[in-house]
């Protein structure tokens, strides 16, 4: 079947959505399909193929709340003149441009990876407009899917929506592949620092992170990594609660090997999100190994009770507590922490399962 995905800012890109398209593109490629992703030019996309799957850039607007709008918009003015057999929206509000691909005759999904109006960044007028865009939204395709039991929740009791829940997957990773230099290219020791990396928005709890932190006493450092804005208001409040402590390492946004080895060399990893679908660095922490300390909002709950340690959601005290308590782990207590939440991913979250469920969505709309 030909699928087209609309859309994602770019690709590859450190950002959870993009990272999901990419790996279930990649997936359906594996199984015979032809897949082509939407994308905007802002972010150094160009049209052309890309690990086996299509790359379509279409022009867009930039800034925050009209950048995703004018991309999805274009996109799906744009599948009209292709023979798609399945258009898939990653982004529900915007997804009334849906229509679009209906009138064509294409089965359309709408896929929901988080509740947009809620997140942090936006203003009281954009997320009253969001609100309403996922209200004459939601409904529009010939299925709704969502990434996580919350999600699914949200739609039952506010629309009586019933949603397909298929999870976020990720791949497991290749443990036994060490490069050591790369850790100390970044002036790193294995199981000597504590890791955040996701992008930096208000929503993901940062700042909860650094203030607890530097009320730990510890040798261990605390690694950022994420794409930073000088110009945005939220990184240079995060770039001004870095000063004064030498231990703060930010790495900036890193993708590949030098991704994978921060994983892999971390001693716990952190985080202190408010807002979540599902989060795929808890995810990829997890398939790790790793020590994984998370706020206790439902979405991490869903993945991660008993297999995580938790604090209270916004709670720097807590955070504080929790911290101190990771430092004090024996090897032994830490690694039965990080056994369980790996083999929980392999079960539940392998990609190969994740793309085997959404083919089966896919063809059951066809047939």
């Amino acid at each position: 079947m030909k699928i087209a995905y609309i859309a994602v800012k770019g690709i590859p890109m450190s950002g959870g959505i993009e990272k999901y398209t990419e790996e279930l593109a990649n997936k359906l490629v594996e199984h015979g399909h032809e897949v082509t992703v939407y994308t905007t030019k802002h972010y150094g996309n160009v049209t052309g193929s890309y690990g086996g799957f299509h790359i379509k850039t279409v022009p867009s607007f930039k800034g925050k709340f009209f950048e995703k709008i004018s991309l999805v918009m274009m996109a799906s003015f744009d599948q009209m003149f292709r023979d798609y057999n399945i258009v898939h929206y990653h982004a529900l509000g915007p997804s009334i441009f849906s229509f679009m691909a209906k009138l064509c005759g294409k089965k359309v999904v709408i896929q929901s990876h988080g509740i947009e109006y809620q997140r942090a960044k936006w203003g009281r007028f954009t997320s009253s407009m969001l609100r309403l865009m996922e209200q004459l939204s939601y409904n529009m395709g010939d299925e709704l899917t969502v990434v996580s039991k919350q999600i699914e929740y949200y739609f039952r009791d506010i629309y009586g929506k019933e949603a397909v829940y298929i999870p976020t997957g990720i791949e497991m990773p290749d443990i036994s592949v060490w490069n050591e230099a790369l850790l100390c290219d970044m002036g790193l020791e294995e199981n000597e620092y504590y890791l955040f990396i996701a992008r930096i928005v208000e929503e993901k709890g940062l700042h909860y992170l650094i203030e607890a932190y530097k009320h730990l006493e510890t040798t261990k450092k605390l690694v950022i990594a994420g794409k930073i804005d000088t110009n945005n208001p939220y990184h240079q409040k995060i770039m001004r609660m870095l000063k004064g402590d030498e231990r703060i390492v930010f790495a900036g946004e890193i993708l590949g090997e030098k991704k994978d080895m921060l994983f892999k060399g971390a001693y716990a990893f952190c985080l202190p999100s408010e807002l979540e679908g599902m989060s795929i660095a808890l995810l990829e922490a997890m398939s790790y190994g790793k020590l994984c300390i998370v706020s206790n909002i439902a979405e991490n709950m869903d993945v991660a009770q008993g297999k995580t340690l938790t604090f209270e959601n916004k709670n720097v005290e807590n955070l504080s507590e929790v911290l101190r308590k990771a430092e004090t782990m024996s090897d032994a207590e830490r690694k039965c922490y990080g056994n369980m939440a790996k083999t929980y991913v392999e079960k539940n979250h392998q990609f190969e399962m994740i793309a085997q469920q959404m083919e089966e969505l896919y063809n059951s709309l066809l047939n």
